[in-house]
């Protein structure tokens, strides 16, 4: 009689060692997969909120333009990077955009904290190309802002496969958000009523 529970108990532990491979397998895969969708929604509704305020109080292209010892930092239609520019604290309808995206290290955004941050570096706003000529920010021109992040999994497991690949299971992802500018940022509370700078 004790014989046959030995066996039985031996029996269950060389089950529990073929599975126990898969199912940590599983619930690796599950918990990342997961972290992944959760990651990818955020930074799409940054970028939605982002872009929702730009339509609202969209920059200056001479702000999003900003030269520096006669170099342009950026040509003609490419987005700008707030942090490569020094007087982005200083334009309230930057700030707005920030704020709204929820980034992380400007001080437009200080004090925020977020389960998934992201920073400036890897937020753009700008003005897409558009047929015709004139003023890029003028009502009914498409404003951009576009993040371009990377998601680095939870688990080991995900990290180890990855490393096959020679990418350690890290995932990019980009999201553009464009709007139809509905404002151009008339604000009576500010200094001619217009709260993006112009100069």
């Amino acid at each position: 009689m004790q014989l046959k529970k030995k066996k039985k108990s031996g029996q269950s532990l060389v089950e529990m060692a073929l599975l126990l491979p898969l199912l940590l397998i599983l619930l690796f895969g599950i918990i990342d997969l997961g972290w992944y969708l959760f990651a990818y929604t955020t930074v799409w509704n940054a970028t939605r909120n982002g872009a929702e305020i730009a339509a609202q109080v969209p920059p200056t292209p001479f702000v999003l333009n900003r030269q520096e010892n006669g170099v342009a930092a950026w040509a003609g239609n490419l987005p700008a990077r707030p942090p490569q520019y020094p007087d982005a604290a200083t334009d309230p309808c930057v700030c707005a955009i920030l704020r709204a995206a929820g980034v992380s290290d400007h001080n437009c955004a200080s004090g925020r904290r977020a389960v998934y941050p992201f920073t400036t570096s890897q937020l753009s706003i700008g003005y897409p190309p558009v047929l015709g000529t004139g003023n890029p920010r003028s009502i009914g021109r498409p404003v951009e802002v576009r993040i371009d992040t990377t998601v680095r999994p939870l688990t080991p497991l995900v990290q180890l496969v990855g490393g096959v690949f020679n990418n350690s299971g890290t995932l990019r992802i980009q999201a553009t958000i464009q709007r139809s500018i509905e404002n151009l940022g008339n604000n009576p509370n500010y200094e001619n009523g217009v709260a993006c700078r112009s100069s």
